[in-house]
């Protein structure tokens, strides 16, 4: 009998020799990453790595305004650079393409989560974002991104870009501008989740802007200029107001919430140039109409965006009875933001389907029917008092 003596080594080149061969004839089906189609990436400009640190840092484009990043750029614990170094490293860079993902890092001023030690982002140079924004769990009062504007990239397909701000400091406030930027594109989606809440930073300058924008946080609607745009502030509308409403009629957005209370307002003609009402508080509705007996035309007719983390963003309580007879009046509000979420908008406590089930209900109708006939004849008995005469 021949004895045949294998040894380990042979074993193990038969078998990486295998493995090679497996290797060579799999193919792979991974599609590349579209940030190297991107036509705004240059060679020179890709960060092939992907976390900021010692090591790593030889690759990263320092030079670029535009840096793309196909592995993402990744500021975290491992990153071992101060603040002040990140600065001078990152000074040149004005857009990137790719994601960004900041945690658990040992810097004290930017952060994205997880980051207690954490005041503001702090990025003023920053304009372009083509991707989810999240900034949450810190210990930020502002933002400090004066000109990050949110743009779909050519890249990606994709309808809506979300953007989440939330558990940051009980003192957090958002500059009307950083607003303006945030809720310009249609297609950004704010608060997806109803945990943005805070307040609107003071206005230091109104002539930054281009429209004319007011202050109404501590004011009145008496001591309101005319011909306001953008209002920064609750408008709360009550008794004895009614006089002042004309001041409204140039408003096309409201940093805060629409409150009218306790009035004699048949209508809401004088907003009918509202587009927006981004009330930014904790468990604030952007619309509250209440106690309004004479109100019976809701109508907004430009209202098409909101910003409330209310689980009911628009009520309207105690108005008119007529409100509740025929479900147009609460369809005509609710539609012009939203034909999905039915929850949004409340008439005493009903949502629009409820007022639609209730006013098509035989018994609804034969009320009507005798309402009617009702008019009729009273109007038939004056007819005749009046002839008799």
């Amino acid at each position: 009998m021949r004895i045949v003596h294998i040894s380990i080594r042979m074993v193990l080149s038969f078998f990486l020799l295998f493995l090679g061969v497996f290797a060579q004839n799999e193919t792979t089906t991974e599609a590349p990453d579209p940030v190297y189609s991107d036509p705004r990436c240059l060679p020179e400009c890709i960060f092939e790595s992907n976390i900021l640190e010692t090591r790593l840092i030889q690759y990263f484009p320092q030079n670029c305004t535009t840096v793309c990043a196909p592995h993402g750029l990744h500021i975290s614990i491992s990153t071992d650079y101060t603040e002040k170094q990140l600065i001078d490293i990152l000074k040149n860079m004005k857009h990137l393409i790719g994601n960004l993902y900041v945690s658990r890092n040992n810097i004290g001023s930017f952060t994205i989560e997880m980051n207690n030690q954490m005041t503001e982002v702090g990025m003023p140079k920053l304009t372009n974002v083509s991707c989810r924004v999240s900034i949450s769990n810190t210990n930020m009062t502002r933002m400090n991104l004066p000109n990050m504007m949110l743009v779909k990239s050519p890249a990606v397909n994709y309808s809506t870009i979300d953007v989440e701000i939330y558990y940051n400091s009980p003192n957090f406030c958002i500059t009307i501008q950083e607003m303006l930027n945030l809720m310009k594109p249609d297609y950004i989606a704010l608060n997806r989740f109803g945990r943005m809440y805070g307040s609107y930073c003071e206005i230091l300058n109104t002539s930054v802007f281009s429209q004319k924008t007011c202050d109404i946080e501590n004011s009145t609607l008496a001591g309101l200029d005319s011909g306001c745009v953008q209002l920064r502030g609750d408008v709360k509308i009550e008794e004895g107001d009614e006089e002042y409403v004309k001041k409204l009629e140039s408003v096309e957005t409201i940093f805060g919430a629409l409150i009218v209370k306790g009035t004699n307002f048949t209508n809401l003609q004088f907003l009918s140039k509202l587009k927006n009402i981004m009330a930014f508080s904790k468990e604030q509705p952007a619309v509250l109409v209440e106690f309004n007996p004479l109100l019976t035309n809701v109508s907004l007719p430009s209202f098409k965006r909101y910003l409330s983390n209310a689980h009911n963003p628009i009520l309207f309580n105690n108005n008119s009875a007529e409100l509740l007879k025929n479900p147009d009046h609460c369809y005509s509000v609710r539609n012009g933001v939203t034909t999905e979420m039915t929850w949004i908008a409340k008439f005493d406590g009903k949502v629009c389907e409820d007022i639609e089930r209730v006013a098509a209900s035989p018994a609804a109708q034969d009320k009507s029917a005798i309402s009617c006939q009702t008019k009729f004849f009273s109007l038939l008995l004056m007819l005749i008092l009046f002839m008799s005469k």
